[in-house]
């Protein structure tokens, strides 16, 4: 295969009876620097989590948890596990620490998804923390599925 034909998006291969076919392949420029699915939401949770532990009232304000010391501690630390977690999803390569890293993130989302609401006490804003919580673990196991189908 010369140069031209790969940097084009084509290659020249054989068939099995020996004619010559051309088979687009992806264009390097789209594939070689797309990050990771996992990684963006890594980047996303990271970003978020750093808003919570500068300023706690972000997520205690929507969902109606009391504002008072505690639970702003409380937030700044959560903030903080999701801050660590997110950013190694960022950094890590794919492989063993990344896949532990989502798995961390899945895991924490689905322990707050069953936990935030009983700390909530009107009922509609208990039912969307809880829903906004399972839906990010959701969505943090449905990229790393699929960066995994894709070799990302």
């Amino acid at each position: 295969m010369d140069e031209q034909s790969r940097d084009a998006g084509t290659t020249r291969r054989r068939t099995p009876s020996g004619r010559r076919r051309v088979a687009a392949l992806r264009p390097r420029c789209l594939v070689d620097h797309v990050p990771s699915l996992t990684s963006l939401i890594g980047a996303a949770t990271a970003a978020y989590a750093a808003a919570l532990v500068a300023a706690p009232r972000v997520l205690i304000g929507p969902s109606g948890l009391p504002d008072d010391a505690r639970t702003r501690a409380l937030v700044r630390a959560l903030g903080a596990r999701d801050a660590g977690i997110g950013l190694v999803m960022v950094a890590a390569p794919r492989g063993r620490v990344r896949d532990l890293a989502t798995a961390a993130r899945v895991l924490s989302d689905l322990t707050d998804a069953a936990v935030f609401p009983s700390a909530v006490t009107e009922r509609g804003r208990a039912a969307a923390v809880g829903g906004s919580a399972a839906l990010w673990g959701a969505l943090n196991l449905a990229a790393a599925v699929l960066d995994r189908r894709a070799g990302r």
